[in-house]
């Protein structure tokens, strides 16, 4: 049984609930931390 006072739960909880709200979860080769976004779905305007 995980200690529910634990950061990681917190954070799949809340992982969970944005995609059940339709938001997709990126993978961790894809992101640019220097730019801190995801090159490939983000647009400039």
């Amino acid at each position: 049984m995980s200690d529910p006072t634990k950061e990681l739960v917190f954070q799949l909880e809340v992982i969970e609930q944005m995609a059940a709200g339709g938001w997709k979860r990126g993978r961790a080769e894809h992101y640019d931390r220097a730019l801190a976004l995801y090159p490939r779905t983000s647009s400039a305007s």
